[in-house]
């Protein structure tokens, strides 16, 4: 191997009287061992542009023998000349020629696509340097080709996952104006690539994130869901975005919304046609169970509790003596006081109303409210004699109701007791028989908040 194949400051030379050329050969074969051994391609030419050297990774590479090249130039690799691009991978040298003036030779770097002895293209990072003599001098080239493929490849990835992904993509500068937009941007922004260069669209990384308006040329707002972190673009500090148009997403969230609304509307109105059903076969207790709907409602309110919840008060009131169906209309419209049998089948009433519904899926646990709204947290109540917390709060909140109405009604055996005697009796068993906060809020509402009976009245 000749002494030239080194660059400059990398290698001793002959005029250089402290080394002998003993000493030279040992250098230069250690030097041409390690170049040998890299996995980067190594080409290095004279003046001339003719190949002085290329190690086994350049072979390997492009597809040639070492015995193929040298005395040869780069110019089986298809390189693009000076003048065809303006990058080449040795600038202002033609491969094939001399070098230019010395000054104009300088290092460099840049991607180029070189061509394999078999045809195939192949894209190479190549850096070069200048070997100068010890008077500055150039005299050639050291070449370093890198395949990057792989890295091409997942770049052409990464470009078609970014313009063909449906969410839009697009980088902004630090003062928010567009530097690049994906044509999913373009389409959300009713923009083409050319209106929105530069365009100021106003977002960076800096701007948070969740949902926010965008809007078009012609006004319309356009609902999305803003992503953006941190990124470099051209060697800049850039925001890359990510929008999502929300348009659809939230015409499918109000659809949904008016069907449940529309099935409440109907599950409410049957409820409501049930309860009718069941008054018309008890002409004393017509409108008690909306009474006792909407008196619980008022105190679930007053409870604080969540609206679900309240709803479920109301529509559990409105069909608790639903059992009664099943009671014979001559018992439940006989004046006087009923014997102990009639009266253990009017206690049916509770687990029967339960079996009518309990097939059917609501909303909220009504099943339960019409088992349990004769319960008492002592255990004295009926059907199970449940206790305390064992009873759902929404069939306290009922029971107290139903007292409340039954005592300031009218009865087949009894004349109404008046509004004063019902609030006794739920002051009496407070804390006892009936849930002490439910007791409280029902009193407080017709003695402190100007509640009246004729409040609770159905609106005809």
């Amino acid at each position: 191997m000749p002494p030239a194949i080194a660059a400059a400051g990398s290698k001793p030379t002959h005029s250089d009287p402290a080394i002998s050329r003993q000493a030279l050969v040992e250098q230069l074969r250690t030097w041409e061992s390690i170049v040998s051994r890299l996995p980067e391609a190594v080409c290095i030419t004279d003046g001339r542009g003719i190949i002085e050297y290329v190690n086994a990774a350049f072979e390997q590479l492009f597809g040639y023998p070492a015995a193929d090249l040298l005395d040869g130039n780069l110019g089986v690799l298809d390189l693009p000349e000076s003048h065809d691009t303006d990058t080449c991978a040795l600038p202002g040298f033609d491969h094939k020629g001399s070098l230019p003036p010395r000054d104009t030779v300088e290092s460099w770097q840049g991607d180029v696509v070189a061509r394999h002895r078999d045809g195939q293209a192949i894209p190479v990072r190549v850096s070069t340097l200048p070997r100068r003599t010890e008077t500055d001098h150039a005299q050639g080239f050291v070449s370093i080709f890198v395949d990057i493929s792989e890295t091409k490849r997942r770049e052409r990835q990464l470009d078609e996952i970014i313009h063909r992904n449906p969410d839009a993509i697009l980088i902004t500068d630090d003062s928010g104006c567009v530097r690049f937009a994906n044509p999913a941007a373009q389409r959300l922004l009713a923009r083409d690539g050319r209106e929105l260069e530069d365009f100021p669209l106003g977002l960076t990384s800096q701007s948070g994130g969740g949902e926010i308006d965008v809007q078009r040329p012609s006004g319309e707002l356009v609902p999305v869901e803003l992503h953006a972190m941190e990124t470099t673009w051209e060697n800049q500090r850039a925001h890359v975005l990510t929008l999502r148009d929300l348009t659809d997403r939230h015409l499918a969230e109000q659809e949904k919304l008016a069907s449940a609304e529309r099935i409440r509307t109907a599950l409410v109105q049957t409820i409501e046609a049930i309860s009718r059903t069941v008054e018309t076969r008890d002409p004393y207790t017509a409108g008690h169970q909306r009474r006792v709907a909407t008196l619980g409602r008022e105190m679930a309110l007053a409870l604080g509790l969540d609206q679900h919840m309240v709803d479920g008060v109301y529509m559990g009131g409105t069909i608790h003596d639903i059992g009664k169906l099943y009671i014979p209309a001559e018992i439940l419209n006989r004046p006087g006081k009923l014997n102990d049998a009639e009266f253990m089948l009017i206690k049916t009433h509770c687990s029967v109303g339960r079996d009518i519904i309990a097939g059917i899926e609501f909303p909220w646990p009504l099943a339960e409210m019409i088992h349990q709204h004769h319960e008492r947290i002592d255990g004295t109540g009926y059907p199970r004699g449940l206790r305390g917390e064992e009873i759902l709060l929404q069939a306290r909140i009922l029971s107290i109701a139903d007292v409340v109405d039954a005592m300031s009604s009218r009865r087949p055996y009894r004349e109404a007791m008046g509004l004063d005697a019902a609030l006794k009796e739920i002051a009496r068993g407070a804390g006892t028989i009936y849930d002490p906060e439910a007791a409280d809020v029902c009193i407080q509402l017709f003695k402190s908040h100007g509640l009246r009976l004729e409040d609770l009245e159905p609106a005809t």
